[in-house]
């Protein structure tokens, strides 16, 4: 039984070693990490291919002529050439806790005990980290107000995804459905999320953080903090909420023909729930 650990690397030679370094110090043994380089100018590909010759049978480093994908790009790209029994996406540049692999798995194996023939994904919390990684909030979704019990619903979903990828562990079938994903899906977690969730699947957390998400300024996404002048901000970039909201509404009203009504009604609670 193999776990695939999917690392979408670019340009990330100066906190890979650390990454890498977590991966290896799991308690869980029973995986092997798939890296496709974008086209790095760093050296990374070099540190990627150093490991894999230190550690035989654990590393592959998969197809260097496809570059230029992006982030959501490369790792459906790595999803669609990998085949294995289980599958987490791992971001270059965040250290992982020594249980996280050992942790999901078996959360993930229970619920399809329970589940047979389902698809399953499982997702965790995260600890914030600064760029030393210092601990800022050891909590992600306290900070940011995630109610997953709540969020896990395909609606909602699409209006507040609450899946961060880095976390993810899921099965086959979830890999299945997952496969295409459509070019105007935003990013990667949310579509695995999402068709696991609404195609009969099983989507469930684990209220306990596994990573250190590490905020550096170079990351394509961050975290959000609720608790921190969240409404002033708000008000503060009113055409880019706009944007953002017409967008996910254009999204929705597509994969779950969602009407206005349904979506403002919907982040109206997403956001209360948030607040209060």
């Amino acid at each position: 039984m193999e776990i695939a650990v999917l690392l979408a690397s670019y340009n990330g030679s100066k906190r890979l070693p650390r990454l890498l370094d977590s991966i290896l110090a799991q308690t869980n043994h029973d995986w092997r990490i798939y890296a496709h380089d974008d086209g790095s100018s760093d050296a990374t590909v070099d540190l990627l291919d150093d490991f894999a010759v230190k550690h035989p049978g654990k590393l592959n480093v998969i197809d260097r002529e496809v570059t230029r994908l992006g982030a959501k790009g490369n790792f459906m790209w790595l999803l669609e050439h990998v085949q294995a029994d289980y599958y987490m996406f791992c971001d270059q540049d965040d250290i992982w806790m020594p249980d996280k692999i050992q942790t999901t798995f078996l959360y993930l194996r229970e619920l399809e005990s329970s589940n047979p023939e389902s698809p399953v994904c499982v997702h965790t919390d995260l600890s914030v980290c600064d760029a030393d990684y210092n601990i800022v909030h050891p909590s992600l979704w306290k900070v940011s107000k995630v109610v997953p019990q709540w969020q896990e619903h395909p609606d909602r979903l699409l209006v507040a995804n609450c899946v961060t990828g880095c976390t993810m562990m899921f099965n086959e079938r979830a890999r299945l459905l997952s496969l295409p994903m459509p070019g105007y899906v935003p990013m990667h977690d949310l579509w695995v999320a999402y068709q696991t969730v609404a195609n009969g699947g099983v989507l469930s957390h684990i209220a306990q953080p596994t990573i250190l998400y590490c905020q550096h300024g170079g990351n394509e996404v961050g975290a959000v903090n609720v608790e921190s002048g969240y409404v002033l901000a708000k008000l503060k970039s009113l055409k880019r909420v706009w944007q953002s909201n017409v967008s996910q509404y254009k999204i929705a009203k597509k994969l779950r023909n969602m009407s206005v009504f349904k979506y403002v009604s919907t982040k109206f609670i997403f956001e209360f729930k948030r607040m209060f």
